[in-house]
């Protein structure tokens, strides 16, 4: 983990782009659905983003809400953003506004270095507070968002990892739960999966909730009847999962035929194809908490409700 932080500090917050000599294998790779198809996804990828992101922004800070390693190669982190915008990110004018966005990312590491960046974060969110676009639907910032309070950046000190542990099963086992959950997503019937993968007091933090949907079990029924509702073939197609202690980490593929209605969207027709990850705390082998993150801005735009994303970072 002391290669995560030493990385978030040094390159991403502070910019120090010598370091990634030091901290990133030769053959890194670096995942971003969100960023334009122009920047590639090794270390100049990186190299990029980060220069991108001292020219726009200052005050860059990364706090970190949970960091965890899973076996002895990957460490998975869960962050908020904090920034003042001085202008250019994405085409955007100056704004002096400070902007917060959440997100996950999953690091793989080799040779002791950072081999595999998995990064996955609320582009629409930043967009929308650069006045960039105007979300169609109403967008409800994650509860773990701590609000920018004007003249007071986020600090190191101000980092601090919250874990709630309950009755932790195996790893398998909590796997597992997970894995029945996204197989039976269109047809087994909901209070089943209730039943075997859910507990009681669930909470879902979201970095945009369908609606207004309430982050409890009935809003995890909403999202179930969303999917089935609004959808033909719908299915989230688990590309990585993987589990330490009692957390659960898995990157999602979610596909399907738009009925219409989804996100208010009356029309239909349009395929739709974007990407989550999703940190799952289990208690007892039944999911009490989980934070998502989906890409929003991809999902809205294919749906026709949003320009395509931006194509450069400039």
């Amino acid at each position: 983990m002391l290669m995560v932080q030493r990385f978030i500090t040094l390159v991403m917050e502070r910019g120090l782009i010598d370091f990634c000599d030091e901290l990133l294998h030769p053959d890194v790779s670096f995942v971003d659905p969100s960023m334009p198809v122009n920047v590639p996804v090794d270390r100049k990828g990186i190299q990029m983003a980060v220069a991108a992101i001292h020219e726009c922004f200052s005050g860059y800070t990364l706090r970190m809400d949970d960091i965890f390693p899973v076996g002895n190669d990957i460490v998975v982190n869960r962050f908020t953003g904090h920034a003042t915008h001085k202008g250019g990110f994405f085409g955007s004018q100056l704004t002096n506004k400070p902007i917060s966005w959440t997100g996950n990312t999953i690091y793989r590491f080799k040779d002791g270095r950072i081999h595999r960046v998995w990064l996955q974060w609320d582009l629409l969110a930043t967009l929308v507070q650069l006045g960039l676009v105007q979300a169609p639907i109403a967008t409800t910032p994650p509860s773990w968002v701590v609000p920018p309070v004007p003249g007071t950046p986020f600090v190191a000190s101000d980092r601090r990892v919250k874990r709630i542990t309950g009755v932790v099963a195996s790893v398998a086992e909590n796997i597992a739960t997970v894995r029945r959950l996204f197989a039976g997503i269109m047809d087994e019937p909901i209070e089943s999966l209730i039943e075997h993968c859910i507990a009681p007091d669930y909470q879902r933090h979201d970095n945009c909730a369908l609606d207004g949907a309430p982050g409890n079990v009935d809003g995890f029924v909403r999202y179930i009847k969303a999917a089935r509702e609004c959808f033909h073939t719908y299915s989230m197609d688990l590309e990585e999962i993987m589990g330490e202690g009692d957390r659960v980490v898995c990157r999602v593929r979610a596909h399907g035929l738009h009925r219409g209605g989804f996100l208010g969207i009356a029309a239909g027709g349009q395929q739709l194809d974007f990407s989550l990850t999703i940190i799952y705390r289990l208690d007892g082998a039944r999911i009490a908490h989980s934070w998502v993150t989906w890409d929003v801005y991809r999902a809205l735009s294919q749906l026709g409700a949003l320009p395509p994303a931006p194509a450069s970072l400039s």
